[in-house]
C-alpha cells in the first residue's frame, strides 16, 4: 500500500497472488474515496479473512511514519507504537505535546 507521509491518503496498492483478484476491489474502493490509513485503521474487517491485509498494512504504514519520527495523526491526534502495534487502537490516545 503506497499513501502520503503528511496526509496519509492511499496513493495505491498492488496484490500478487491466488486470492489477488478477490480483494483488490477493496484497495479500489480506497483509491477512489480518497481514504487514510487512520480511516483504514478504524474500519471493521473480518477476522480471519484475507480483507484483514488492508489493515495490516495500515498499521505497517503507521509503524513506519512512527519509526521516521512522523508521530502525529493526520487528524491531530498522537499516536505511539507498542510491538509492532498502535496501543489502544486509536481509543486510548495520548495528548500532543
Amino acid at each position: 500500500m503506497a499513501f502520503r507521509r503528511d496526509t496519509r491518503i492511499t496513493l495505491g496498492v498492488h496484490m500478487i497472488g491466488v486470492a489477488a483478484s478477490e480483494l483488490i476491489h477493496i484497495g479500489m474502493m480506497l483509491l477512489h474515496t480518497d481514504s487514510t490509513l487512520d480511516q483504514i485503521l478504524s474500519a471493521v474487517f473480518n477476522h480471519p479473512t484475507l480483507s484483514e491485509i488492508y489493515r495490516v498494512a495500515a498499521l505497517d504504514g503507521i509503524n513506519r511514519l512512527l519509526r521516521s519520527g512522523l508521530q502525529k495523526a493526520a487528524d491531530g491526534r498522537s499516536v505511539e507504537r507498542v510491538d509492532g502495534a498502535l496501543r489502544g487502537g486509536y481509543k486510548k490516545v495520548r495528548q500532543w505535546s
